[in-house]
């Protein structure tokens, strides 16, 4: 027999073998999925939204058009930059497979990225439970499967455009090792290989950090606990030796050095966790914490502690589960300092739901004495996880079950659609036929209607034909972690919204609230520029006009503007004049 047809069929066992139909059935779905979802879109990707497909698309180009040149955007991205084109390479080598559409785009993250997550997570979950549930894990290997693909926060991190999906691969290996077989066997290449996957989920998303800090901290600590358990202490520097976490830790941190030198120490900064946290929206652990509730479901997260009390009462995973609920806690303290746990944040969380979700279920189907019993819980159970992700996705879901949303996730991700593309379509041809090249543009919004990333997306869908895209200039959303927009002063024209009040504008966008109001005060702003003929009518009732500068603005107006800022944030260097 060819050694082609070998390898398939050893890859057919490999993948298939232990998990069934099941497995390839979970495939159809998530395809299924990702196609109706993304074919109902109608929409222009801006913002976190867009920041990955663009790079995908951007990036694929170059790396059939210039591999060397890509090569070294590649490594130059891992080395200095937080956000790393290793996701777009992964990607743009099979790019002319799925092509650079926005549906091959999100299929490319799902075949490629998830799937192989989800088995590396279905090989740890087979390591993680009870030996005397193995064999109805292999009689109900949908259950875990069906955690996965219920479970809404992986599929909104898909849909929206993310592709941190990937990290959960190395991850996931990494607890199929540790749950195997305990780290203190593991031989120095089984540790220098954990150390290796550990840094790359960091090289791939900074972020995994937290992930890995918080499971090299707990499996020393464990560590620790065995070694006073053992008796060990009492040669402490016989013990000592014989620790792995350490070593672990150390080719993590060596490995980083040696590729990521500038951002490791950008770490370390005064100032880097603050610049972070100005994200946030909460303002202490309880309230975040019931923000992950409520975004799981309140009905998945208590079947997941559930989970996690019945896996306390079997020997052999009692040390595994409370080794994921430190590790888990760990990580939720840790992250709460930086930032808000967004639903791509939220992938360092999901691994351990799926596993005492998976755990619960087995549990009752394994004890229940009749088959009514066991019927009862698997309808309830899938109910609820059907439920909890058709009211993230589907319209109408929540009148079905309008008396219990509560108990469901509080997320809603429907298909985005724009019934006004056709109005920035001509605001777009609009400036690319009135603006020079050497012009530049400010667009003086920051909301899901009107933001400069929104302007300068479109210019490169709808320019017109033959021409490049004008120059739009940065957009600053975030007050305490971007500062003043100083070229603001330096733009040609300012496309900017009649309505002040549009969506996402609040306490945190001072800076487009204020520019806003000074821009249409003749007495300051005003005067230096005049308002071009006609106006677009963009979603929500909002007007667009586009102005232009009149004559350059004096120092004296610049110095008015920025003490109206420092106001607000007197003790931030941001803030101060250049």
């Amino acid at each position: 027999m060819p050694r082609i047809f070998i390898f398939f069929r050893l890859l057919m066992y490999f993948m298939v073998g232990r998990f069934g139909l099941s497995f390839l059935l979970f495939i159809v779905l998530c395809n299924v999925f990702a196609v109706y979802y993304v074919s109902l879109e109608h929409y222009i990707y801006y913002w976190d939204y867009g920041v990955y497909f663009g790079w995908y698309q951007n990036y694929s180009q170059l790396l059939w058009s210039n591999p060397v040149s890509a090569v070294s955007l590649l490594f130059s991205s891992i080395y200095q930059d937080n956000y790393t084109f290793v996701f777009a390479f992964l990607l743009g080598v099979f790019s002319p497979v799925f092509g650079l559409s926005r549906l091959g785009y999100v299929l490319a993250v799902t075949n490629l990225f998830f799937i192989p997550a989800t088995y590396a997570l279905l090989r740890a979950f087979e390591a993680f439970i009870p030996g005397e549930l193995l064999p109805y894990l292999k009689r109900y290997p949908f259950i875990p499967l069906s955690c996965v693909f219920f479970i809404p926060q992986f599929f909104i991190t898909i849909v929206r455009g993310y592709a941190d999906v990937f990290g959960l691969l190395p991850l996931n290996i990494v607890y199929f090792l540790y749950f195997k077989l305990e780290p203190r066997f593991w031989d120095n290449k089984k540790l220098v290989f954990v150390g290796v996957l550990l840094a790359f989920s960091t090289i791939y998303r900074r972020y995994f950090l937290f992930w890995v800090f918080a499971f090299v901290a707990v499996m020393f600590l464990k560590e620790l606990v065995t070694g006073i358990k053992s008796g060990a202490f009492p040669s402490l520097k016989a013990h000592i030796s014989t620790l792995k976490a350490p070593f672990v830790g150390l080719v993590v941190l060596s490995i980083l050095l040696v590729v990521s030198t500038p951002v490791v120490f950008r770490w370390f900064q005064p100032g880097f966790a603050d610049n972070y946290a100005a994200m946030k929206f909460h303002d202490n652990y309880f309230t975040e914490f019931h923000q992950i509730q409520t975004k799981v479901g309140s009905l998945v997260f208590y079947l997941a502690a559930l989970g996690f009390i019945i896996s306390l009462t079997y020997r052999s995973s009692r040390g595994k589960a409370v080794f994921l609920l430190f590790q888990t806690f760990l990580i939720f303290i840790m992250f709460y300092r930086f930032q808000v746990f967004d639903r791509n944040h939220m992938l360092m969380l999901l691994t351990p739901f799926v596993f005492f979700l998976s755990l619960s279920c087995l549990h009752v189907l394994s004890t229940a004495k009749t088959t009514g019993l066991k019927w009862g819980f698997a309808s309830f159970f899938s109910i609820v996880l059907i439920l909890n992700f058709a009211i993230v996705f589907v319209d109408g879901s929540e009148s079905t079950i309008s008396p219990y949303t509560m108990y469901f996730s509080s997320d809603r991700y429907r298909p985005l659609v724009r019934n006004d593309l056709d109005e920035i379509k001509r605001l777009v041809i609009y400036l690319d036929e009135n603006v020079d090249d050497d012009e530049k543009i400010y667009v003086l919004a920051s909301s899901i209607v009107l933001s400069g990333d929104i302007m300068e997306r479109a210019c490169k869908t709808y320019a017109v034909e033959g021409q490049k895209c004008v120059k739009y200039l940065h957009t600053f959303n975030w007050d305490l972690r971007d500062g003043f927009p100083y070229h603001f002063f330096q733009a040609d024209y300012v496309v900017i919204p009649v309505a002040k009040d549009l969506n996402n504008i609040e306490s945190k966008h001072k800076i487009v609230i204020l520019l806003h109001e000074l821009f249409l005060n003749q007495n300051v702003l005003g005067v230096h520029y005049e308002r071009l003929d006609g106006e677009s009518n963009l979603k929500q009732g909002v007007k667009v006009h586009v102005y232009r500068r009149l004559d350059d603005i004096p120092d004296k107006t610049k110095n008015q503007v920025l003490n109206r800022f420092q106001m607000f944030f007197p003790d931030n260097p941001k803030f101060k004049s250049p």
